[in-house]
C-alpha cells in the first residue's frame, strides 16, 4: 500500500515511520536530499519529479531526473511524478523522461 500525504512538509518523516503502509509518495516540493536522509531509511519512496518538467523538457528535465534517480539509488525508490501528469505535458518530454531513466538504471 502506498500513502500520499501531499503537502505535509516535514511531517513526511513521521508518516515514513508508520507501519500501516509500504511506501510513501512525496510531492515535488520535498527536497530530495532531505527525503533521502529523513524518509528513505524508514520507507520506500515514490516520487518526486515536478510535472512541470514534462512541459518544459530539455536539459532541466534530464538533469532533474538524473538527480532524483541517483539520490534515491541506495534505497527503495519508485520513480514517479510529485503529482499527476498535466494536460499540457508534451509526449516528447515523457519519452525523454523514460529514456533518461532507462539509461540510468
Amino acid at each position: 500500500m502506498i500513502v500520499f500525504p501531499r503537502g505535509v512538509g516535514p511531517m513526511y518523516e513521521k508518516f515514513s515511520k508508520m507501519k500501516e503502509f509500504n511506501c510513501i509518495a512525496v510531492d515535488s516540493n520535498i527536497d530530495i536530499t532531505w527525503a533521502k536522509k529523513n524518509i528513505q531509511n524508514n520507507s520506500v519512496i515514490q516520487g518526486n519529479l515536478d510535472p512541470a518538467y514534462l512541459v518544459s523538457g530539455g536539459k532541466e528535465l534530464v538533469n532533474k531526473t538524473i538527480d532524483i534517480v541517483e539520490n534515491f539509488s541506495t534505497g527503495g525508490h519508485i520513480f514517479n511524478l510529485g503529482h499527476g501528469i498535466t494536460p499540457n505535458a508534451k509526449i516528447e518530454n515523457v519519452e525523454l523522461l523514460i529514456k533518461t531513466i532507462k539509461d540510468k538504471i
